[in-house]
């Protein structure tokens, strides 16, 4: 069974041109609903594009009741919204878990910083947030080390401590002065937190890399955030 959500636009994956498409929700034997992108272009064909594997999480992240598991006493919808709990990393939000004794917030704090180190990638997805080329080894396109100092340190400057500073790229672990950064973010009076956004790839296997990684983990204020698109193919 098939039912149409909406209809919108898209391009054709051979030749780019823009092409009229449809949001589809299908209805399996499993009892599993799927969301599709279907669209067709009068060169080469129809495609159709698997959205979300569960028409749940689709629904949750437009939004809509319809997404939770339970109801409003029990599952995913009867926590509270992000919005409304209270953060756990940076100088603010420290100053403020205790409820019964408030504090006030420094004047001057950038709340989270995002600055891409790296602009190539050693995966090929697809689909890429970040339009990443392919590049490893002496065809990385990185920003160098130089650089990025004067970046984060213009922000400290400008508009104050950063409370959370996120690396992102691209591959941020394909960086060539990765680890210096790291130090140097860790020795900054300016920075509370260092999150590293990554798909974990050079994670699994570079064991040399992971054996560096966790002796730089006793930094603390440091996270490695790692991209899980599932457990099964698309």
């Amino acid at each position: 069974m098939t039912q149409s959500l909406k209809s919108t636009t898209s391009r054709c994956p051979v030749c780019a041109d823009p092409v009229l498409a449809e949001v589809v929700v299908k209805s399996n034997g499993d009892g599993k609903e799927r969301v599709f992108l279907k669209k067709s272009c009068g060169k080469h064909g129809a495609f159709e594009t698997l959205i979300s594997s569960d028409a749940r999480f689709y629904w949750l992240s437009k939004g809509e009741e319809s997404g939770c598991c339970g109801d409003e006493k029990s599952g995913c919808c009867a926590e509270p919204a992000a919005g409304d709990r209270i953060g756990f990393l940076g100088r603010n939000a420290q100053l403020n878990l205790v409820p019964d004794d408030p504090k006030p917030f420094h004047k001057l704090s950038t709340c989270l910083a995002l600055i891409e180190i790296v602009d190539s990638c050693n995966l090929s997805c697809p689909t890429c947030f970040a339009d990443s080329p392919v590049g490893v080894g002496d065809k990385i396109q990185a920003t160098s080390l130089a650089d990025l100092k004067t970046r984060i340190q213009g922000v400290i400057d400008r508009k104050g401590p950063i409370e959370i500073l996120q690396l992102s790229g691209g591959e941020p672990t394909l960086h060539p002065d990765f680890f210096e950064l790291l130090g140097w973010c860790h020795e900054n009076p300016g920075i509370d937190y260092v999150l590293v956004n990554s798909n974990g790839a050079r994670l699994a296997k570079d064991q040399e890399f992971a054996d560096e990684l966790g002796r730089r983990m006793d930094y603390g204020h440091f996270q490695f955030y790692l991209q899980f698109d599932g457990p099964a193919e698309g």
